[in-house]
C-alpha cells in the first residue's frame, strides 16, 4: 500500500509540475499586448491544460483512497487551491477565444467609406457556391503518402470543427488497400483516431521508406530510342526532378546519391544529347545539378525549335498540299476504297455493280437508304435535289444512270464482259527500263471505255 501511495505521489507532482510550464505558457500567451494571438494555438494550449487537470484529478483520487481517512479532508482543500490559478487561466483563455471570434464577425461585417461622395463597400463574405472538393485517396504507395497527407491534413486532419470520430470515419473512406489493411484493426473511436494516424505515419511516412522507394522510382527510368521523342524526353527529366525534389524535402542531397544517378541517366538518355553534356562539363566530373540544368536548356531548345516546325507545317495553304505529286497507285487505291452502295463492295462503280443489276431492286435499295434518285446523296430526296443532272444513257430522265430502265436490258447482256473488264481495270503494272540514257518513269495499264461500253 505504501509503494502504490508512494507511486501516486509520484505521479502527482510530475502532473503538477507540468501543469505550472503550460500555465505560465497560457497566461504570457493570454497577456500578450502584440496582438498576434493565434485562434489555434490558444486553443491548443487551452486544450492541453484542461486535460492536465482531469489528469490530476484521476489522480488526486487513487491518492485519497490509499491515505489515512483523518488526512483526506485536509488533502482535498489543498488539491482545489492548488488548481484555482489554473481556472483563472483557463477562463481568460475562454474570454480571448471569445474575443477572437468577436472580432473576426466584426470584420466580415464592416463597410468602409470611399470618399466625400458617401460611397461605401461592403466587406462581407460573398455568398457563392463554391465545388466541392473530392478528399484525395491513398492505396499504400509510399510515393504518394506525403502529397495524400498535406491534403488530408488541410482538409480534415487540422480541422477544429470535426469531431475525432468523424475524422476517423474520413480517414477510413481515403484509404484503400494496403493502407486500409493497416488500420482495418482499430475499432471506430475517438481515441483510436491519433492512433491510426500515427500507424500509418509510421508505415507509409517512415524517411527511409520514402527514399528507398524515390531510389528505386529513378532506377526504374525506361531508356528514350529517338532523339524526336520530345514529349518522352520531357517526360523522364520531370519524372528525375521530382524525385530529385522529393528526396531534397527528406534532408537527401544530390551529392549523396548523384554519383550513382548519373552513369543511369547517361544510358537513359540519347548519344547525342550526352555529347551536348558532355561539351558543357569540359572533361570535369559530372554534377548533378549542372546535368539535369544543361539538360533541361537542351530540351527546352528542341521543344521551341519543333514548335516552330509544327507550326510552318499547319500554315501551308491548300495549294501547297495539293502540289503534292500524284501516282497511278494512289488513284487507283482512292477507287479501290469507294464501297458500291448497292451491294457494299468496293472496285466498281454503282451503274457497274453485277450483284445488284435490276434497276427496279436498285431503286427499292435507294428508298430503304433513304438516297436521292439523281445524285445518290443521302442527305435530301430526288424532290428536293438542286442539280442540274440528266441521265447520258437515255439524254431525257433525270435520273441517275445507275437506275435508268432503258440501259437496264444493255447491262444484262454485257454482265460477263463487264466482270472481265472490271478486272482487267484494276490490274496495276510498274514498269523500269535499264537505259541510263533515257529517263525512268512510273506507267500504268488501263482501258477507257464510254457509257456504252465501247
Amino acid at each position: 500500500m505504501e509503494e502504490n501511495l508512494a507511486r501516486a505521489k509520484g505521479r502527482h507532482l510530475g502532473l503538477d509540475a507540468y501543469l505550472k510550464t503550460l500555465l505560465s505558457e497560457l497566461n504570457e500567451y493570454v497577456s500578450s499586448e502584440s496582438g498576434d494571438c493565434e485562434q489555434s494555438k490558444l486553443l491548443g494550449l487551452r486544450n492541453n491544460v484542461a486535460s492536465i487537470i482531469e489528469q490530476l484529478a484521476t489522480v488526486h483520487n487513487e491518492i485519497l483512497s490509499l491515505i489515512d481517512p483523518k488526512d483526506i479532508e485536509p488533502e482535498i482543500i489543498r488539491h482545489m487551491k492548488a488548481l484555482e490559478p489554473s481556472h483563472q487561466v483557463l477562463a481568460k483563455a475562454d474570454l480571448k477565444l471569445e474575443e477572437i471570434k468577436q472580432g473576426q464577425s466584426n470584420i466580415n461585417s464592416t463597410s468602409y467609406s470611399l470618399g466625400a461622395a458617401g460611397l461605401s463597400t461592403n466587406r462581407s463574405p460573398a455568398h457563392c457556391k463554391l465545388p466541392q472538393l473530392a478528399l484525395p485517396e491513398f492505396t499504400g504507395e509510399p510515393l504518394d503518402w506525403q502529397g495524400f497527407w498535406d491534403q488530408y491534413q488541410v482538409s480534415i486532419h487540422s480541422n477544429i470543427n470535426i469531431s475525432d470520430i468523424d475524422k476517423f470515419n474520413y480517414l477510413k473512406g481515403c484509404v484503400k488497400g494496403e493502407a486500409l489493411a493497416a488500420i482495418s484493426g482499430l475499432t471506430l473511436t475517438s481515441d483510436n483516431y491519433q492512433e491510426a494516424v500515427q500507424v500509418l505515419k509510421d508505415r507509409f511516412g517512415n524517411e527511409q521508406v520514402l527514399i528507398s522507394a524515390h531510389m528505386e522510382s529513378l532506377l526504374k527510368i525506361n531508356k528514350i530510342k529517338s532523339v524526336d521523342n520530345i514529349k518522352g524526353l520531357r517526360m523522364l527529366y520531370s519524372h528525375v526532378e521530382n524525385c530529385m525534389r522529393n528526396l531534397k524535402s527528406l534532408k537527401l542531397d544530390t551529392s549523396g546519391y548523384g554519383s550513382l544517378l548519373i552513369p543511369i541517366l547517361k544510358d537513359r538518355l540519347l548519344d547525342e544529347i550526352n555529347m551536348i553534356i558532355s561539351r558543357q562539363f569540359c572533361g570535369k566530373v559530372w554534377n548533378l545539378d549542372k546535368v539535369m540544368e544543361f539538360f533541361n536548356n537542351e530540351l527546352r531548345a528542341q521543344e521551341d525549335c519543333n514548335f516552330s516546325l509544327s507550326n510552318k507545317s499547319d500554315g501551308r495553304s491548300d495549294n501547297f498540299r495539293k502540289r503534292e505529286p500524284y501516282t497511278a497507285s494512289g488513284l487507283f487505291s482512292q477507287t479501290s476504297k469507294t464501297l458500291c452502295i448497292y451491294c457494299n463492295e468496293g472496285g466498281h462503280l454503282p451503274s457497274r455493280c453485277s450483284k445488284v443489276s435490276n434497276h427496279h431492286s436498285r431503286k427499292d435499295i435507294l428508298r430503304k437508304k433513304g438516297r436521292c434518285f439523281i445524285c445518290l446523296d443521302s442527305r435530301h430526296i430526288a424532290k428536293n435535289c438542286t442539280a442540274t443532272y440528266v441521265c447520258k444513257r437515255c439524254n431525257k430522265g433525270k435520273h441517275h444512270i445507275s437506275i435508268c430502265e432503258a440501259a437496264s436490258g444493255r447491262r444484262n447482256a454485257s454482265k460477263e464482259n463487264g466482270s472481265k473488264e472490271d478486272e482487267e481495270s484494276r490490274e496495276f503494272v510498274g514498269h523500269t527500263g535499264c537505259d541510263q540514257q533515257g529517263i525512268l518513269l512510273q506507267t500504268a495499264r488501263v482501258q477507257v471505255y464510254d457509257e456504252e461500253n465501247i
